[in-house]
């Protein structure tokens, strides 16, 4: 028997033991160890896919959804190298993933051995951990097996939140060995998770969180919430509005849930208007520029401005917290209900109906419902495409258990400013933390793959609402959903084709530039047919020129494999 397989097998069943369910492979040769021993286990399900940059986003998409590393394979190589943009996206997205690149042995580096580049820590600004591995010469089972269980708790627990971890294992040949495969296992080191928050101060908490007092809790992706419903417990009793994104999971159709607050910091009366005392920010920095300004202004006008975070990452790139506390987040809001409780008794015994608090909610959600007012009577007065139009029709259409991927561009900023909330359990992603717009068809992939595997009652559709840029960027994950209609649920691919780069339009460089020069330099128009090059890769593809249309195309579809292209007068 190969040393080599024993290693493997011993590393795979440490991660399966663990919890990990799929595997992504890239095909090459130097990873056969690799792939060959992930697809003998059948714990663990794999995912073949040709090109190793959507392979990794694949990946991407799969701990998006679950919260569980998928393990990536490639050969070595610029194959290696491909992984970078979705290694990238997780870290700064906190996605946990377990990168797998083999290697040549050390002997063959610097020989001018084919397919042979140095691998040793590629991605080390972004990931948790990371080792190169030496080829297996002799048995050495309980460090096998604590390398792949390593490489799964810092993944999912690693100190600065959930990102990737990279393993570099290097292979000998023979790469195959005809003997049987060993079956070999051993113990699997275990590791348990108690972070716990530093217990807060009674008296500053109850001063910061002043029953009946002003106060907004803002949240975006990457919040934290285990379970948002003590949020928003603990907002009805302080009667404070919550500004949620979608990618938050808190629009939910709570009371407090302002859903059009970008639009109404937009309007400087509004603005000056709605200046609380203390401002409490989970996860990211919002995709809104008008309600980013909007904190910067309330805080040099003395709001304090405080940012919860459990991994101390310092997401204020404006420069305006008045105070971090290093905190989980569920954890965090148990302690000020608990002291806002026990300090402020009479005042939370008011409820949400009476005094300066409910004076403060009511001014947010008057103004919330004029928002949502002109939105219906400026979108219902058309049956012609926007973008906003598009992404408030995608949300009215889906169905319960559904789950949607929002380009980092127009789309993800559409949805979070005109969709109103739905209690239909609609779960929104977007790869906010590099923003960028590559790889979204192969995170869709893996949305819809991790969904059906986790979703047994309710397996809705995936849907990727993306624009015709983002769409060229992957055509690559397009190939991949071909011929595998088995393997991989349905997916619904809305693609809004403004003829390039849409949101370009709203920079100075618009307004500062000829236009000759903006639009080659920014507007990036294609001449190339999407629906056209869908078919070409055997997908059904229509293409839609009105919101009747477009329903009526939802209507048939979310259950079926189907790609939809808006053409947009923009």
């Amino acid at each position: 028997m190969n040393i080599q397989d024993e290693f493997v097998t011993i590393l795979i069943n440490s991660w399966a033991e663990l919890g990990i369910c799929h595997a992504v492979i890239a095909p090459g040769s130097r990873s056969t160890p690799l792939a060959l021993g992930l697809m003998r286990d059948k714990r663990i399900s794999v995912h073949t896919k040709l090109d190793e940059r959507s392979a990794g986003y694949v990946g991407l998409g799969i701990g998006l959804k679950t919260g569980v590393p998928a393990v990536v394979v490639t050969t070595s190589g610029t194959a290696a190298i491909s992984l970078y943009p979705s290694i990238a996206e997780a870290s700064l997205s906190r996605v946990p993933l377990i990168a797998v690149t083999a290697d040549r042995p050390n002997d063959l580096h610097g020989v001018g051995a084919p397919q042979t580049l140095d691998q040793d820590g590629i991605f080390s600004k972004f990931t948790r951990w990371e080792i190169s591995w030496p080829p297996a010469t002799k048995s050495d089972e309980y460090a096998w097996a604590s390398l792949g269980a390593r490489s799964f708790f810092e993944a999912k627990y690693g100190g600065e939140g959930p990102g990737p971890t990279h393993l570099n294992l290097a292979f000998r040949e023979p790469l195959l060995d005809r003997d049987q495969v060993s079956q070999k296992t051993v113990t699997v080191p275990k590791f348990t998770s108690s972070q716990k928050s530093a217990k807060l101060d009674g008296a500053d908490t109850a001063s910061l969180f002043r029953a009946g007092g002003k106060g907004v809790f803002v949240l975006s992706s990457n919040c934290g919430f285990e379970d948002s419903s003590v949020l928003i417990d603990l907002a009805n009793r302080l009667s404070w509005p919550v500004v949620a994104e979608l990618t938050s999971g808190l629009r939910n159709g709570s009371q407090n849930v302002i859903e059009h607050a970008d639009l109404l910091m937009k309007v400087r009366e509004i603005a000056d208007d709605l200046v609380p005392d203390t401002i409490v920010a989970f996860g990211t920095q919002t995709s809104s520029k008008a309600t980013n300004l909007w904190m910067k202004t309330c805080r040099e006008k003395g709001s304090q401005i405080i940012f919860v975070d459990p991994f101390w990452r310092f997401g204020d790139p404006d420069r305006i917290a008045s105070r971090f506390f290093d905190c989980d987040p569920d954890d965090f809001i148990d302690q000020v209900g608990a002291i806002v409780e026990k300090v402020s008794d009479k005042s939370v015994d008011k409820g949400p109906t009476s005094g300066e608090g409910s004076s403060w909610l009511s001014s947010w959600q008057k103004y919330d419902q004029k928002a949502e007012g002109a939105i219906e009577k400026a979108l219902g007065q058309s049956n012609s495409l926007t973008g906003p139009e598009v992404a408030r029709t995608l949300y009215d259409s889906l169905p319960e258990g559904s789950s949607v991927l929002l380009a980092s561009s127009m789309p993800v900023r559409d949805a979070n400013w005109f969709v109103h909330a739905k209690s239909g359990g609609i779960e929104t992603y977007s790869n906010r933390g590099a923003n960028g717009i590559d790889g979204l068809i192969s995170t869709s992939i893996g949305l819809s793959i991790a969904q059906n595997s986790i979703d047994q009652r309710s397996k809705g559709p995936v849907a990727a609402l993306i624009g015709d840029l983002a769409f060229l960027h992957d055509i690559s994950g397009l190939v991949q959903l071909s011929g595998q209609a088995g393997e991989i649920p349905p997916i619904v691919l809305v693609v809004v084709d403004n003829g390039g780069g849409g949101i370009f339009s709203f920079l100075p460089q618009a307004e500062i530039l000829e236009k000759s020069e903006f639009e080659a330099l920014f507007g990036t128009p294609h001449n190339h047919e999407i629906d056209e090059i869908a078919k070409g890769l055997g997908h059904e593809a229509v293409v839609v020129n009105s919101i009747d249309e477009l329903k009526e195309a939802f209507s048939k579809v979310f259950y079926k494999e189907a790609l939809f292209q808006e053409d947009l007068p923009c």
